[in-house]
Order: structure tokens, then sequence, then C-alpha cells
């Protein structure tokens, strides 16, 4: 089964600029990114700029080559 999880030494962005997200999930083949200002990512590790200051809420979810989804 896959395990979904992450971390960002960015947990706030004070000021416009790129926060890169580090993948600790097991078991997935594919992945998926979701950023509370509507953006989203397919890539394993993304890095995203956000245009504004503030905190932001970041999901992953991972599925395995079984469809199996966390």
């Amino acid at each position: 089964l896959p395990v979904a999880n992450f971390i960002s030494a960015d947990t706030v962005v004070c000021t416009a600029g790129m926060s890169r997200f580090t993948n600790l999930s097991t078991g997935g083949d594919t992945y998926k990114w979701y950023f509370s200002d509507g953006d989203t990512s397919g890539v394993f590790e993304p890095a995203k700029f956000f245009d504004l200051a503030g905190s932001y809420d970041v999901g992953l979810t991972v599925t395995s080559v079984d469809n199996c989804i966390d």
C-alpha cells in the first residue's frame, strides 16, 4: 500500500518565491500534489512558485501500480 509523506523547509512564504518539496512517500507509482492557490503538479518532487507571502495548504495523493491510493 502507498503511504503519502513529504517535507518542506518552506513552511511559511514570507515573500513571493520558490518553495521546494521533498517526497518521502513509499509504495507509489504516481503522485499528485495539490496547492491551496489552485495549482497542481504530477512530478515526484515539485518546486512551486508562490506569488504572495502567506501560509499555503499542500496535499499529496500517492497511487500504487495496483491503484491503491493514499
